[in-house]
């Protein structure tokens, strides 16, 4: 009966995490942003950085136009079949930079950008006009925790490494 809420609880401390996340990063912490926010952590972020964390694996985040979902598939063809219009050199030149990446990748088992080392995790690389390697945002590490809280308070039974990580 009180599970209700108990998710009350984690879900207002999710969207606190998120919030002070944006504040730190100087973005808009509007409902909306935030809201947006929480949804691309759990449907990409934290994913992405389970993955690299308990892989070991090099991680990147694109940053391109409006960086919606699946724009990596058309940086990775050379936009090839998108729209009627030809890529700008500008696209040509992020497109050129995420194939050059993916193709070190599979033929060294590193990717290589110019004008950056890329290491694994706890490293991310922002490939954009200069790329630039970073750790994962703090909120990620942050939300690990109140994953193991969420667990933990609602008991649940898991089995997924990402959770007793």
């Amino acid at each position: 009966a009180g599970d209700a809420a108990r998710w009350r609880r984690h879900a207002a401390a999710l969207y606190g995490l998120v919030e002070a996340g944006r504040r730190r990063r100087g973005q808009s912490a509007s409902p909306g942003d935030v809201s947006r926010g929480i949804k691309n952590l759990l449907a990409f972020e934290d994913p992405s950085y389970v993955l690299a964390r308990d892989s070991k694996a090099f991680a990147c985040v694109t940053h391109f136009g409006n960086d919606g979902h699946m724009r990596d598939v058309e940086l990775l063809f050379g936009f090839a079949g998108v729209g009627k219009t030809e890529p700008s050199p500008e696209q040509r030149a992020q497109s050129w930079q995420f194939q050059k990446a993916v193709v070190t990748f599979a033929r060294t088992g590193r990717p290589e950008v110019e004008g950056a080392k890329w290491e694994g995790y706890p490293h991310v690389m922002h490939l954009q006009k200069s790329p630039e390697l970073k750790t994962f945002k703090e909120e990620l590490e942050e939300f690990q925790e109140l994953k193991r809280k969420i667990i933990a308070d609602l008991r649940i039974n898991t089995i997924l490494p990402q959770n007793l990580a």
